[in-house]
């Protein structure tokens, strides 16, 4: 699809994505656009909540229970 803005894309929501499904993201320590399988991003993104132990309230309003940086419950 050359030519299009990602914000031109069809969007996709978020449960309907696949540990295999591809995201932009930029990365800055080299200047460039690459991809990232979503599973990759889940671990990254777990791995900066290290030891942290909470709650906390997602975008959509739903609670996410984290016990020592492993998220154990997500609530409506």
């Amino acid at each position: 699809m050359p030519g299009k803005r990602i914000t031109e894309l069809t969007a996709i929501a978020g449960a309907s994505t696949a540990n295999d499904d591809n995201l932009v993201i930029f990365d800055t320590s080299e200047g460039t656009t690459k991809r990232i399988l979503r599973s990759q991003l889940g671990l990254a993104i777990a791995g900066d909540l290290g030891g942290a132990s909470g709650t906390f309230t997602s975008a959509n309003g739903k609670t996410i229970t984290v016990t020592n940086g492993l998220i154990t419950a997500i609530t409506p």
